[in-house]
């Protein structure tokens, strides 16, 4: 096998090594961010509200969870429109992407944290 063959199939391979992975982890933000919207419709059916802020967090971290849902599905949408451009001869960077994956991890991100201090409220509270 010549050099320039190797060359070819070890970018090959990088480029959809790359690809699995970003969309593993899209898919898993997707998994997770529903994951947490049931888990705090579980918890304000079984347990409650008991202040206003607890309705606060719930609300605010609903909000993030359905944030990150929603801005994963935009991404995946983008991704194919960006690779039937990169197919057809066009290798412009989607700026839009970068500024959307930024979103999907800082509302998930804010969505656990938030989730977190609900748990720990409600330990607090039953104790």
């Amino acid at each position: 096998m010549a050099d320039e063959e190797k060359e070819v199939e070890f970018y090959s391979a990088a480029v959809n090594a790359w690809f699995g992975t970003r969309l593993e982890h899209d898919r898993s933000l997707l998994t997770l961010s529903a994951g947490g919207v049931g888990l705090l419709v579980t918890l304000l059916s079984t347990v409650g509200i008991h202040s206003v802020e607890s309705l606060i967090l719930y609300i605010v971290a609903l909000i993030s969870f359905l944030i990150c849902l929603t801005v994963v599905l935009c991404i995946f949408r983008r991704n194919a429109a960006y690779l039937q451009a990169v197919i057809h001869g066009s290798n412009d960077n989607d700026p839009l992407l970068g500024i959307l994956d930024i979103a999907a991890i800082s509302s998930f991100l804010l969505g656990a944290l938030l989730s977190s201090i609900i748990g720990i409220a409600i330990a607090v509270h039953s104790i």
